[in-house]
């Protein structure tokens, strides 16, 4: 196998690699956007249970306060009041919590989804720019369309030097396309 074709099998494989390592980005954030949406459905939810939960302790105290309205109120009475009165508020307050803890989770989840959005746009932006170093070594006329001498026919020191040169050929145009992406 000459070094171009090593060339050629070392840059296909890692083109491949990044494509798949972009595709596992993309899958990861539509995942994290479908826990998102989960998540979203949750929260409304929660929020229409508390204001649900609110508007049936405010019911629950205009009715204690309709059915008692002009009567004596005995002790026995106030505390049976007080307490219909503090289960209602523990239900709405239990409720609020629950809620609260979805928007902590929302919040969390806007984290991962944003991480998961730039992991995705850095791996495809990595997949475009070795697309382009591969079209502008190919225009150079360097690695790894070029083909070279079978290395194995050559000495062991020929071979070295053979493979030094290509390697300086490949460093001097990548430093080139370093450069050119840097200005872009």
């Amino acid at each position: 196998m000459s070094l171009s074709d090593d060339a050629q099998l070392a840059t296909q494989a890692l083109q491949r690699l990044r494509g798949l390592r972009a595709d596992r980005a993309d899958r990861l954030l539509h995942k994290a956007l479908r826990e998102q949406r989960g998540l979203n459905l949750r929260i409304e939810q929660a929020r229409t249970a508390v204001a649900q939960a609110r508007l049936h302790e405010s019911h629950q105290r205009a009715a204690l306060l309709h059915r008692y309205q002009g009567q004596a109120v005995s002790r026995q009475m106030l505390s049976g009041w007080d307490e219909a009165l503090r289960k209602g508020a523990a239900h709405t307050a239990q409720q609020a919590d629950a809620w609260q803890s979805l928007l902590e989770q929302q919040n969390h989840a806007d984290a991962t989804v944003e991480r998961a959005r730039k992991q995705a746009s850095e791996c495809q932006r990595q997949v475009e720019k070795f697309r382009e170093m591969l079209l502008l070594l190919a225009e150079e006329g360097v690695c790894p369309n070029q083909h070279y001498p079978d290395l194995r026919q050559l000495t062991p020191t020929e071979s070295l030097i053979q493979q030094a040169d290509l390697a300086q050929r490949c460093f001097q145009v990548g430093d080139g396309v370093v450069r050119h992406f840097q200005a872009c």
